[in-house]
């Protein structure tokens, strides 16, 4: 019961460690007889569900372009933040922090380079 409860406010709140989750899941419990190795499973079983709400690292270039892709990161005005092409990794465009010291839009790219 308390593992289930604090797993499904670990997910709630991502920003909080841990610790203050399963501090203030023992406060609002009446469990009292908990020892350290019952902290140390609760914990682990907080990493564990928080684990699977994250997606897996590409292992691979073409994976990561891929990744990507699919992502759907945009400005505040509705850009596109970051453009993909197949030899071109990332192209993030820095318009809108960019306006305060020049007028010009400026593109900064980063260009994988393939060390395989």
């Amino acid at each position: 019961m308390l593992r289930a409860s604090t797993k499904r406010k670990a997910v709630e709140s991502l920003d909080a460690r841990p610790a203050k989750v399963l501090r203030r899941c023992l406060g609002e419990s009446q469990y009292e007889n908990i020892d350290i190795g019952d902290t140390k499973l609760i914990r682990r079983s907080i990493y564990r569900q928080r684990r699977k709400n994250i997606p897996a690292l590409p292992k691979s270039h073409d994976s990561a372009l891929e990744a990507f892709r699919t992502m759907e990161l945009t400005t505040k005005t509705g850009e596109k933040f970051v453009h993909v092409s197949r030899l071109l990794v990332a192209e993030v465009k820095m318009r809108h922090h960019l306006q305060s010291r020049t007028c010009a839009e400026k593109v900064f790219s980063f260009y994988a380079q393939l060390i395989w």
